[in-house]
């Protein structure tokens, strides 16, 4: 959590979406460990504030949010990412270019017919 900001600091390119990844994935890392039972020993406050992180399977609940906005942000708009990740995206879904390019103007259509 303390890394998220990190991307809003450049001057030219901010990386909103992969800010808000870096951020649930600390949020994901606070929930995994706050959860603990030695946590519940010595930091109980922390323990009582992740009461509702506590339901089965929320840590990858999380997990998959995180991942949906990083997904939303390659398809929707990928300037808003870093080349490289966009690159690293593009070689491992195994997808030409007009693939995507497709599942973008079909989304598009969606959004404005309804």
């Amino acid at each position: 959590m303390v890394c998220s900001p990190a991307p809003f600091l450049r001057r030219k390119n901010r990386h909103y979406s992969l800010a808000t990844y870096i951020l649930l994935r600390g949020v994901t890392l606070l929930m995994r460990t706050g959860n603990k039972e030695r946590v519940r020993q010595r930091h109980p406050w922390l323990y009582a504030v992740l009461a509702p992180t506590r339901f089965a399977h929320g840590d990858t609940a999380l997990m998959c949010a995180a991942c949906s906005q990083i997904i939303y942000a390659f398809i929707m708009m990928p300037q808003t990412l870093p080349a490289s990740y966009v690159r690293f995206i593009r070689k491992q879904g195994a997808k030409e270019l007009y693939v995507w390019q497709g599942i973008r103007v079909s989304c598009w259509f969606d959004v404005r017919c309804h």
